[in-house]
């Protein structure tokens, strides 16, 4: 940890502290899908001078949450999304179609798996890594509980 974080964690300034971590890990912001079914994702990009991992990591939220349950700790520091890119994995994360950032409907609360599901495949489809699209893409899946 930086010294500059260890001095602003001991003074409790977890906003700063989260802003320093998060700078060594770019992060950039689109939707798949179709509207209003659109799903918001943040790509957080490997760190920069680690060894590029193979594979992405998805992160998806549990059912009451969003994905930053993925991003930051409750009192500030990063969560498992920047850790994960700090050691050279992309990540993205997701909030769920009707859910957090992704927007709301009317049916939300209605509304199978399904529109999940199709926003899932269009993350992959976007994000696809050789000539095979999604089935070539091997992923690593971790669901929030």
């Amino acid at each position: 940890m930086h010294p500059l974080q260890r001095l602003c964690m001991g003074l409790s300034i977890c906003g700063f502290v989260t802003a320093l971590a998060h700078a060594e890990t770019p992060m950039r912001e689109f939707y798949v899908g179709a509207p209003p079914y659109q799903m918001y994702v943040q790509e957080w990009a490997a760190a920069s001078g680690k060894l590029a991992r193979a594979a992405p990591v998805i992160m998806i939220h549990g059912g009451v949450h969003t994905g930053s349950t993925w991003t930051t700790e409750p009192d500030g520091r990063p969560g498992w999304a920047p850790r994960f890119a700090e050691q050279g994995w992309l990540v993205y994360v997701v909030d769920w179609p009707g859910v957090g950032r992704s927007g709301f409907w009317p049916e939300t609360l209605t509304t199978g798996a399904d529109k999940v599901v199709d926003a899932l495949i269009a993350l992959l489809e976007r994000t696809a890594r050789g000539s095979d699209g999604p089935q070539y893409w091997r992923s690593t899946i971790i669901q929030g509980r």
